[in-house]
């Protein structure tokens, strides 16, 4: 495998908190020394299979949805839903040896599915000359659309949704097809990758929130005296550097096993596992069908899809033999076939992904119930209450518009982005203040240009041109409109900020006088 890289360590090499130092190897013309030396030590596979992985660090990412309790009512009663993705990021080298051998598997799970026949199946985390064609959610979804509509709407769209995935991935079928992939029988691999392969399953991780407790909370131990300002301690002022020396690491890991319980909660990413230093994978606690993988690493997408192989292999086949399409994006299933065959690919379903792990769940579809899993039937005009859902788009068999949640989702990030362009030029303001600048070369207004770019049609790589990509390639009308007015709300979101922004200035220079 040959690889460019320069371009290997522009991509991976990134600044961030964790217990090792950032990387710092590339600049725009040539590599520096310390490259060479990662490039000498990424291709001894006798190193890496010694190499002792850092643990990893972990904190839960979470997402509000609404939905409406009674959708019969004008003004229903909306309920908050919390979903929680627990995200675990490695260590700078420890993510580099992730990268690197991700690119080493890539290329063999491309000739895999090539040679399956499944190239045009999975959609996730892949750029193959199937999804050179297919280059973005837009066309997989106009593709999938376009199904729909060749078949007269006279069909029906299964979409199932596996639940918590990464953390269900059963270490015995994974390390099979790993093995599988490399040419390997018996679940045979070589010790570089056996090693790899032991750091992504026997993991442990350290909560981030107790290491910003630890660092940058001012008593001593602030657990035990139940310090409430602990729990809202702003993790961004971090270090880069969590830890100078092995010293210190020890010293906090002997605070850490003794106070992480009282943080531990059923539904925390904190398993409490007090036997253990730092969090462990859950799924080791089943000794005989252990598993889970950290979802966050560089190269858990990439083994996820090559873990399901012979899942999309199965569910390809049996979906084409019956008239339908199959199509997989990460955890969630789409499967486009008849309304009388409806029955029958559900069950086949259920079994084929019992085959990949006991621990592997697909949500039941349940009619008249809310589930994760469901039926859109386009042979009803229910479809244009409630229309299929798929990659950020909904489509009603004629018309088809961005998700309501992700159009939401970008306003408030919208809203948020432009709030802390005003507290970030207020903070710059006050330092420079300490550095001698004078008040009243300062300017008036926010900064509008890097505002503007991101959030409106003045930017070339954001959410309006992901739309405008959108209507170009789909020609949906509706789509077009439901944008139409958002220059505007951009332009008012700015105004407000604006207004505390010269308040601020006010205030500086009356105090300046």
């Amino acid at each position: 495998m040959t690889i460019d890289w320069l371009t290997f360590f522009n991509k991976h090499t990134k600044k961030y908190t964790h217990f090792d130092y950032p990387l710092n190897v590339c600049d725009k013309k040539c590599l520096f020394p310390e490259a060479k030396k990662l490039i000498s030590f990424l291709e001894d596979r006798e190193r890496i299979a010694k190499h002792a992985f850092f643990p990893f660090i972990g904190y839960d990412i979470l997402e509000r949805r609404i939905s409406k309790i009674d959708k019969t009512k004008k003004y229903a009663e909306q309920s908050s839903i919390i979903k929680k993705r627990p995200i675990r990021y490695a260590s700078h080298v420890d993510s580099l040896i992730y990268s690197y051998y991700a690119a080493i598997l890539y290329e063999k799970y491309e000739d895999k599915v090539k040679k399956l026949g499944i190239g045009d199946v999975v959609i996730a985390y892949r750029k193959s000359s199937y999804m050179q064609r297919c280059s973005d959610n837009i066309s997989s979804a106009y593709e999938v659309f376009n199904e729909i509509k060749n078949r007269n709407c006279n069909c029906v769209a299964l979409a199932f949704d596996i639940k918590s995935f990464y953390d269900n991935i059963d270490h015995k079928n994974l390390k099979k097809e790993w093995a599988n992939l490399l040419g390997f029988e018996d679940s045979f691999l070589p010790e570089d990758h056996f090693n790899i392969y032991k750091s992504l399953t026997n993991y442990s991780f350290v909560d981030v929130r107790l290491l910003a407790i630890y660092i940058l909370c001012e008593a001593a131990n602030p657990v035990e005296k139940g310090c409430v300002d602990c729990r809202f301690v702003n993790r961004r002022l971090l270090p880069k550097v969590l830890f100078k020396n092995k010293e210190d690491f020890r010293k906090f890991k002997k605070w850490y096993k003794q106070y992480k319980n009282v943080w531990a909660g059923k539904d925390d990413a904190i398993c409490g596992l007090s036997k253990y230093a730092f969090e462990i994978n859950p799924g080791l606690l089943d000794k005989e069908n252990p598993f889970g993988i950290p979802q966050g690493s560089s190269l858990s997408s990439l083994l996820a899809n090559i873990y399901m192989l012979p899942f999309d292999k199965k569910m390809n086949d049996f979906c084409k033999s019956n008239g339908a399409v199959y199509r997989r994006y990460s955890d969630d299933i789409l499967i486009i076939c008849d309304a009388d065959k409806k029955e029958q690919i559900t069950k086949f379903v259920m079994e084929a992904i019992s085959e990949r792990g006991k621990h592997l769940y697909i949500h039941p579809i349940i009619e008249g119930e809310k589930s994760k899993s469901r039926c859109y039937d386009f042979t009803s005009e229910q479809i244009l209450k409630d229309p299929l859902q798929y990659l950020g788009f909904t489509f009603d068999g004629k018309n088809v518009r961005i998700r309501g949640s992700s159009y939401a989702r970008y306003l408030r990030k919208s809203k948020r982005g432009i709030k802390s362009m005003r507290l970030a030029t207020q903070r710059k303001i006050l330092k420079l203040l300490e550095s001698g600048y004078d008040i009243n070369l300062f300017p008036e207004k926010l900064y509008r240009k890097t505002l503007y770019k991101t959030y409106t049609h003045l930017g070339s790589r954001n959410f309006w041109a992901y739309t405008r990509r959108a209507f170009k390639t789909m020609e949906s009308a509706p789509l077009k409109k439901q944008l139409r007015n958002h220059f505007n709300r951009v332009k008012d979101l700015i105004d407000k900020e604006d207004v505390k922004f010269k308040g601020f200035m006010r205030q500086l220079k009356a105090s300046h006088k």
